[in-house]
């Protein structure tokens, strides 16, 4: 982390297509170089659940269960 300031930030997405193992392995395969480049950490988060899944793990990735059309939280602390 760049100093002692945590920022995050926090954006909503509504799902095109579900997220199956093939999208899941291109989302975490790119969540993985944006992290390791800019320092920083990504989550996913469905709207009105509290469960952070962290977006570079393709455990968490597959366990997600997000459906085409659901609303999800993009957060990135860093």
């Amino acid at each position: 982390m760049r100093g002692d300031k945590m920022v995050e930030k926090r954006e909503r997405l509504r799902l095109p297509v579900s997220i199956h193992s093939q999208i899941a392995a291109h989302i975490v395969q790119e969540v993985s170089r944006i992290s390791k480049r800019n320092d920083v950490s990504i989550f996913f988060r469905k709207i009105n659940e509290s469960r952070l899944v962290p977006a570079g793990s393709m455990l968490s990735m597959v366990t997600f269960f997000a459906s085409r059309g659901e609303e999800i939280e993009v957060i990135i602390e860093g």
